[in-house]
């Protein structure tokens, strides 16, 4: 939903005299609509210009002007560089160059009604995907960057011993007892910190947090990223 178009003061697209009164307030009054006040309840889908879901592109206001400046605190990057030195099994206070992957499953696999045996990437795809951003690192940095950790909501133990066979490591939310030590709202938290430090980022297409992490990545680590296409996509 564009909201320029619809709200802007001099010719708006929707006038107040065109909407109808949803619901009288609690204590019985009734306010008509007018021009002076918009309120929104949901904002997900809501976009500045005249193209929904402008997130995926990079010239999205929201993003340049007001999200990329909105780091996360000083703890809880501290509390996930922990994290991280035990995933990557580092000593040192300085973590090595990595890579992230961000494999969005859950709901995904629900909104392939066509293709559901193909719905969701398999890892190779995002193998491909890695040594890509690897190339593109060391032909732009010179450095050769070998170790990946990946993201993931994926429940299935199968999935999770694919990303050992490629060599790649994750953060294990179970052993750590992230949820028990920190709440339910951590394990996120800690996948999408994690994500943002790395010099290159895989991510999974249309998937919100793919698209903010590859931003971070961008411009706060002038790194290189990727993203996985999936539903039979290639």
């Amino acid at each position: 939903m564009p909201l320029a178009e619809k709200i802007y003061s001099l010719n708006p697209r929707a006038h107040a005299g065109d909407e109808k009164l949803m619901a009288q307030s609690p204590n019985g009054a009734k306010l008509s609509p007018n021009n002076h006040l918009s309120c929104f309840d949901l904002m997900y889908y809501a976009s500045v210009g005249t193209q929904p879901y402008e997130w995926n592109n990079r010239w999205s206001p929201a993003w340049r002007n007001i999200g990329r400046h909105l780091n996360f605190t000083n703890p809880v990057v501290g509390l996930v560089r922990g994290y991280v030195r035990r995933a990557l099994q580092v000593t040192t206070y300085e973590l090595p160059p990595f890579i992230t992957v961000h494999a969005r499953r859950g709901d995904f696999v629900n909104q392939c009604f066509d293709v559901p045996s193909q719905c969701l990437a398999p890892i190779s795809a995002y193998a491909r995907r890695v040594k890509e951003v690897q190339g593109a690192i060391f032909v732009e940095r010179g450095i050769k960057v070998t170790k990946v950790l990946m993201t993931s909501d994926e429940k299935d133990p199968a999935f999770w011993e694919e990303v050992k066979e490629q060599g790649w490591t994750y953060i294990n939310h179970a052993a750590e007892r992230t949820l028990e030590l920190h709440g339910e709202w951590y394990p996120p938290i800690i996948d999408m910190v994690t994500q943002s430090l790395g010099v290159g980022f895989v991510g999974s297409v249309d998937s919100t947090v793919s698209i903010v992490s590859a931003r971070r990545v961008e411009d706060w680590n002038q790194g290189i990223t990727r993203m996985v296409n999936w539903g039979g996509r290639d």
